[in-house]
């Protein structure tokens, strides 16, 4: 229990200490309100949205869905500890995956020990299962099972300049927001990070970031967390679809 008490600890500091930056992707740390339940027998099923401190902290970013592969609007954050089992379902097979691999995109389910409540939540992993390799391998884009934050035209597309991230800042025209946010940001934030697709015909398909051209009609999904503090410093994109014309 000691041990139990010094991690969330350590996690509210680390949290604290993110959130004392205004420029960099680490605004966007989720927050969590220690409040622990035992939720024996229970599972979520979810998309990684969001793996930027996975290597540091154990946590990745999720969407949960449903059985039917719609979001419920609710993202979560998954805590991984070092005693976690993690696999990934090999036709059936449950084989051995490192936690290293996990990228955004994946579908996988979580057997918790317990859940913190907070906005968003915190989801304490005692089992993950790995349901794919990935959008390279499954070609389903997020948005597919949950709304977009954004529908809009790309009006202009400029390279960030700061050390602390590699990718693009995008201003988009005819804005439709959900949530009237419209106050929140100026520009949105490509990371090395996004999903980028284009969308035709016969389905969806990756694309690399010089993909990304002013004029394009573009579908984003945002993170959760943009930055409340700062509008327009730093409002990463999980996932933009570029429509076709």
């Amino acid at each position: 229990m000691k041990n139990k008490h010094g991690f969330f600890f350590s996690l509210s500091v680390i949290v604290l200490l993110l959130n004392a930056c205004v420029s960099a992707p680490s605004d966007v740390s989720p927050t969590v309100t220690i409040a622990v339940q035992d939720v024996p027998g229970t599972h979520y099923e979810g998309v990684v949205t969001d793996t930027t401190y996975l290597t540091v902290n154990n946590l990745v970013q999720i969407v949960i869905i449903n059985k039917k592969n719609q979001s419920n609007g609710c993202p979560a954050i998954v805590v991984i500890p070092p005693e976690a089992e993690i696999f990934y379902d090999e036709q059936g097979t449950l084989v051995p995956y490192d936690l290293e691999d996990i990228i955004v995109g994946q579908k996988f389910t979580v057997s918790p020990s317990e859940v913190t409540e907070g906005m968003p939540p915190g989801i304490y992993a005692k089992k993950i299962v790995i349901l794919d390799k990935g959008p390279q391998d499954s070609l389903t884009p997020i948005l597919t099972w949950t709304k977009p934050d954004i529908k809009g035209v790309i009006s202009e597309l400029n390279k960030n300049e700061s050390p602390d991230w590699s990718g693009v800042n995008l201003t988009i025209d005819g804005i439709d927001l959900q949530d009237n946010v419209e106050h929140l940001f100026t520009f949105l934030s490509v990371t090395e990070q996004t999903l980028i697709w284009s969308k035709d015909k016969d389905g969806y398909s990756l694309k690399e970031m010089d993909y990304l051209q002013p004029g394009q009609s573009v579908t984003v999904l945002l993170r959760n967390y943009y930055d409340h503090g700062s509008p327009g410093t730093y409002n990463p994109i999980i996932e933009i679809i570029v429509n076709p014309e």
